[in-house]
Order: structure tokens, then C-alpha cells, then sequence
């Protein structure tokens, strides 16, 4: 597995998958409208990404108009620690040996 060219190291080491394994390939089947592909890739990405552009949105249109047009997220303490969790859970699930898990595995 690469990213950006530069071998993960991870897969390399444990021949398992991270959770950012086919994210690259996640965004790039999302913006050719590929979504089924995409989640095939690397569901945890295609369900962060609406998260990610809307804080990206909403500060970049706060820092053009100078004021607060609008409410950037706040993640805080204990939603960081949740998606720490979903994202660990997310890399245990798609490494499992079951049928289920594989369709979490990029191809």
C-alpha cells in the first residue's frame, strides 16, 4: 500500500490495513461521483468528509466576512476521544477474518 507514493509502513510491517488505507482512492472515486467505490475504499473517510468541508466552509467564510457567518464545530475533550475510538474500532473491523469485515478492506 501507498500513500501519495511512499510506502505505508504499517501494512508493510503487520500486512494489515490502517484506517487511512484507500482514502486517497476513497476522495478520488468521490469526486468521479463513484460513491459505492469510494466506501469500498475507505468508509470511515467518505463519512468524516461532510464533517471536513463544512468546518472548512464555515471557517473560511468567517475569516472572509470577519465575522461569525457560520458555527465551526467544536469537537471537544470527549469527541475527540469518540473519534479516536470509531477510528481504532474502524481499523480493528475491516482486519477481521470475516466475510463482512472484507468489504471494509480497499481492493
Amino acid at each position: 500500500m501507498t500513500l501519495f507514493g511512499f510506502p505505508c509502513l504499517f501494512h508493510d510491517l503487520t500486512g494489515l490495513n490502517c484506517m487511512t488505507c484507500g482514502a486517497t482512492r476513497a476522495v478520488f472515486s468521490l469526486l468521479r461521483g463513484d460513491v459505492m467505490v469510494a466506501v469500498q475504499q475507505n468508509a470511515l473517510i467518505v463519512l468524516l468528509i461532510p464533517f471536513v468541508l463544512y468546518q472548512a466552509i464555515a471557517l473560511l467564510l468567517n475569516r472572509l466576512s470577519g465575522k461569525q457567518t457560520l458555527r465551526p464545530l467544536r469537537l471537544g475533550r470527549r469527541g475527540a476521544i469518540w473519534l479516536v475510538g470509531l477510528a481504532l474500532a474502524f481499523m480493528i473491523v475491516r482486519n477481521l477474518p470475516i466475510p463482512a469485515a472484507r468489504f471494509l478492506n480497499p481492493p
